[in-house]
Formats: structure tokens, C-alpha cells, sequence
């Protein structure tokens, strides 16, 4: 079934002491609301999915990672299920289509159906922390039409700190390993990461990974971008979107691959790349200020555009703002 609206999720803060709440809001794909707010579970880092018939959110707690089906009129269907009891400290895990990765002491996948954690799959056989904390998203999953998976994540792996990437076949058979950017850890072991941020888009036959670097602890950010082959093959190695940006989200419009991010003095912007990583349109403002103080929550392709939702919080409750980005309004050709 093609999808017919948009679910935005977020972490929700209560009041009181009863743990944070994943809550969302559906979107029409012209990006107006529609309906009233969706209380969906309880926990953090919240991801969201469209299977094909419905909507999956996974966010993670300290009893685990766990998903909730949503449909699409907005009803929650059955109860939160696991997908693992095992938390790894602060990391969350990601879904793309029923494909969910999360972090273990391996890297591992899985697909859902009926409710459940149909497949569980070490993608990897190195041992690895992958790093985060809130707000960070270290975790992101991409799926092509054809079932090509990347995985892509910010980890340690033995003496390595640095973007890694993962591509599978349909069966999450593990076809390509890479990296994208990675430093010494000195011989320590990377704990931070609260600032590390990534995301990933794929396209008909290809992926696309967005992050904020230099990766581990804290300091001023730049966005930087790469691309591969449905294969694993780097199209576009490791480049500079932006000296200072944070946050970054990617997603494929059927024609090119929208790359969005917070400016740490405020605004939002964005650039588009073609699937080389070309400059199909240079960096253009999305928001003012005061939204380069907000937290980059989602990023949908609909017809003619895109649909970003970013949150700001001053000291105040949080504002959430909805913003479309129509194509070829950008500013011009490089």
C-alpha cells in the first residue's frame, strides 16, 4: 500500500517523574497536520518506519529497544513489543521499512513482522561500542527498493573512532564493510558522543550518509557527506557540506538527496547533492532563528518537496515546527 501520510515522532519530557514518552502527529504529504497529538510509548530516541502497510516507531529504554506498530489513520495496533532486552548504554538502535539495526557487543539486524522480531543477525563479527547519548542518533538504517541494507554508525572498533558502514543484501547478508571517516582512540575508550550525530538515505541503487564531525566529545561541528553503491562502493568519499552545523538528516526526493542541519548561530539550511555528490543546489536557508537552537527530528520526502520537523527549546517547553521544502526554489547551481 503507498504511503498516504507522514508520522513525525519525538521524545516528550513530562512533568512528572514517570520516564520520558514517545509522542508524534501525523502529516498529510502536502505536510499539514492532521489530527491531534499520539501518545505512542514510552522512551527515548524515537525512530519511525513505514513497512508498507504501516508505521513502526522503536525507541530505546533502559529495559531495551523496543517498536510499536502505529496505523495510518493514527491508531496504535497491539502493544509495544522488544526487539532486544539488552541496552547498550546510551545508543539507540534505527528502522528503515521492517529493518531494524542496534548495537550489541555486535552490530545486529533484524526484520519485523506480525509484532515481532522475525530475523536476528550478527552483520558483523568485530567486537564494537558504537557511541551516543541523548540527543545523538549514532544508529541509521537504509534500505533500496531492491532490499540492499546499509547500516551506518559512529563506533569504536578496536583502536578505530569513526563513521562505519555496513552494506547487506535483502537477507541481511553481509556483502561490504567500510569507513567513512575514523581517528585513533589513543588507546582509550571513547565514551562520549552525546554531540556525534548521523543519518542515512537510500536511493534506487545507492545510499547516502550524512554526519557531524569530528566525531567524539565536545565542540564546534561541521556537516560532512558520502555516498555508496548499493554494492558498498564509495561513489562520494567523505566531503565538507558545512564548516559549522549540527544535526544533519538526509533523505532521497527521487531525483537527488536532501541534506538538511541546524547552524549552531541559528537557522536551519540545506543543500541537495545528486547521488555522485554533486551540487545540484548550494546551501540555502530553510528556518531563522530562533530554530538553530532546535534538535533536527525528521526528514520525509513527499511529492514536490520535503518535509522537515525540528524542535526548539530555549529554557521554555518545546516548540514544534513543521516546515515544507518545495524542490528547485534553492538557490542556484554551482
Amino acid at each position: 500500500m503507498a504511503l498516504r501520510t507522514i508520522l513525525v515522532v519525538w521524545r516528550e519530557l513530562p512533568a512528572a517523574l514517570i520516564g520520558d514518552l514517545v509522542d508524534g502527529t501525523r502529516l498529510d504529504l502536502d505536510g499539514q497536520p492532521l489530527g491531534d497529538r499520539i501518545a505512542v510509548m514510552k522512551g527515548s530516541a524515537p525512530r519511525v518506519a513505514f513497512d508498507g502497510s504501516r508505521f513502526i516507531v522503536a525507541s530505546v529504554s533502559q529495559m531495551g529497544f523496543a517498536a510499536q506498530y502505529v496505523e495510518e489513520s493514527g491508531t496504535l495496533t497491539g502493544a509495544p513489543f522488544t526487539i532486544t532486552g539488552t541496552p547498550s548504554g546510551f545508543a539507540s538502535g534505527a528502522v528503515s521499512g521492517n529493518v531494524v539495526a542496534w548495537p550489541e557487543s555486535l552490530l545486529r539486524a533484524g526484520t519485523i513482522s506480525g509484532g515481532a522480531l522475525a530475523r536476528n543477525t550478527a552483520v558483523t563479527n568485530m567486537p564494537e561500542l558504537v557511541t551516543g547519548g541523548s540527543p545523538a542518533r549514532t544508529v541509521a538504517v537504509a534500505v533500496t527498493p531492491s532490499g540492499q541494507t546499509l547500516i551506518a554508525r559512529a563506533s569504536q572498533i578496536g583502536d578505530q573512532h569513526g563513521v562505519f558502514v555496513t552494506v547487506t543484501d535483502a537477507a541481511l547478508t553481509t556483502i561490504a564493510n567500510g569507513v567513512l571517516e575514523s581517528r585513533s582512540a589513543g588507546g582509550a575508550t571513547i565514551t562520549g558522543g552525546a554531540e556525534d550525530d548521523l543519518d542515512a538515505a537510500a536511493s534506487s541503487d545507492g545510499f547516502a550518509v550524512v554526519w557531524s564531525g569530528p566525531l567524539g566529545g565536545p565542540g564546534p561541528r561541521s556537516v560532512r557527506f558520502a555516498s555508496l553503491t548499493d554494492a558498498g562502493t564509495l561513489t562520494a568519499a567523505a566531503q565538507l557540506l558545512a564548516p559549522a552545523g549540527e544535526s544533519p538528516r538526509v533523505v532521497w526526493t527521487g531525483t537527488e538527496f536532501l541534506v538538511v542541519w541546524r547552524q549552531p548561530e541559528g537557522g536551519v539550511y540545506g543543500m541537495a547533492l545528486d547521488a555522485g555528490g554533486g551540487i545540484v543546489a548550494d546551501t540555502f536557508l530553510i528556518a531563522p532563528p530562533p530554530a538553530g537552537f532546535a534538535q533536527l527530528q525528521a526528514l520525509v520526502a513527499v511529492r514536490g518537496g520535503a518535509v522537515v520537523s525540528y524542535a526548539t527549546n530555549a529554557g521554555t517547553s518545546a516548540v514544534r515546527t513543521i516546515a515544507f521544502v518545495p524542490l528547485r526554489h534553492r538557490a542556484a547551481r554551482r
